[in-house]
């Protein structure tokens, strides 16, 4: 979770899957998976994310606008 100032609090949040991990999983499974990334728009960074993302082939951007409170 983040608040509207860019601040993470993990700890606010039932579930969290970091998007290394995915990116991780799928390079183990080539061809089964697509990525999508999961970056919060409230992140100082998130432009920056989704550059470092894109340039490893990410196409897709996972919001959750309820759980995001966006």
């Amino acid at each position: 979770m983040y608040t509207i100032d860019g601040v993470a609090h993990p700890e606010q949040t039932t579930f969290y899957t970091p998007n290394e991990w995915v990116w991780n999983m799928i390079q183990q499974f080539p061809g089964y998976f697509l990525m999508a990334a999961s970056i919060h728009p409230y992140r100082d960074d998130a432009v920056n994310e989704i550059k470092k993302w894109a340039a490893k082939g990410v196409r897709l951007i996972k919001l959750l606008p309820n759980s995001m409170n966006i």
